[in-house]
């Protein structure tokens, strides 16, 4: 996996000057979502702590990462990453979305904390 070669080699620096002036939601979590199918982690389940750690240090670029989380029985292949100021989470979202990771091009999100919830209990009820 790896999102790095997906971002050519942009730097957290000039990514957080690039988005100076720009309007800020107060959402501190992005969604993302793509970023792999459940059935990756049926050959081999080490595969999540990669996603994680991966993702993890690419989001780092914009800010401070307080937690990732990964919904690894999620059909749309969902990860979320929650920062410390919604500033970088904005650019966290600017960035990754449409961008490539692992053979998949990523959807990012601002993620509202009620509309995912109903969506989980919805797709996952019988």
């Amino acid at each position: 996996f790896g999102l790095g070669p997906a971002l050519g080699g942009i730097s957290g620096s000039s990514l957080r000057a690039a988005s100076e002036g720009l309007e800020h939601s107060r959402c501190l979590t992005p969604l993302l979502r793509n970023m792999f199918h459940p059935k990756d982690f049926e050959e081999d389940p080490l595969v999540l702590n990669e996603i994680r750690e991966d993702l993890r240090m690419e989001c780092e670029k914009f800010g401070q990462v307080k937690k990732v989380l990964i919904f690894d029985r999620h059909p749309d292949g969902v990860a979320s990453v929650s920062f410390k100021e919604a500033t970088e989470a904005d650019l966290c979202k600017l960035t990754l979305n449409g961008r490539w990771f692992g053979g998949r091009q990523l959807s990012a999100e601002t993620w509202d904390g009620e509309r995912f919830r109903l969506d989980i209990r919805k797709r996952f009820s019988t």
